[in-house]
C-alpha cells in the first residue's frame, strides 16, 4: 500500500507518476484547469501548448504536483508573512516551474505582481 507521504511527498516518484495539474486564466477571466499525467516538465509543456492553442491570452495562475500538494499540506509555505500578517510564499511553485521551461512569458501578470510584492516586502523586513 502507498501512503500519502510516499505519492505527495516521496520525491521526484510522485511528480513523474501523477503529472501536473494547471489553471490558466484569460483575459476575459476565464479559467481553464487541466490535469496532464507523467514529468512535470513535460506535463507543463503540452498543457501550456494546447491553452494557448485555444485562447493565445490563456496565463498559468495555478501549478500544483505531488510535491507542491504535500508541502502545503504539511503547512512548509505556511511561515512566510509579510508586514500585514499575510502568508507569502518564499517561491511560488508557478514562477519556479515555467522558469524550468523558459517560459516565464506564460505567468499570470497577478502573480508576477505578488513576485515584486514579495520582494519589496523582503526589502522593508530587511530595513528594519
Amino acid at each position: 500500500m502507498t501512503t500519502t507521504k510516499q505519492i505527495l511527498g516521496g520525491g521526484f516518484e510522485g511528480r513523474a507518476i501523477y503529472g501536473v495539474i494547471v489553471t490558466f486564466e484569460n483575459e476575459r477571466g476565464e479559467l481553464r484547469t487541466r490535469h496532464y499525467d507523467g514529468p512535470p516538465t513535460k506535463a507543463l509543456l503540452r498543457l501550456l501548448r494546447e491553452a494557448e492553442a485555444k485562447d493565445p491570452t490563456f496565463k498559468v495562475v495555478s501549478y500544483s504536483n505531488p510535491q507542491s500538494i504535500y508541502g502545503d499540506l504539511v503547512g512548509s509555505r505556511a511561515h512566510y508573512v509579510d508586514e500585514t500578517g499575510h502568508p507569502q510564499a518564499p517561491n511560488w511553485p508557478e514562477v519556479g516551474a515555467l522558469a524550468r521551461i523558459h517560459r516565464l512569458d506564460a505567468l499570470h501578470p497577478r502573480l508576477a505582481t505578488r513576485k515584486v510584492d514579495q520582494r519589496r516586502n523582503r526589502e522593508r523586513q530587511e530595513k528594519r
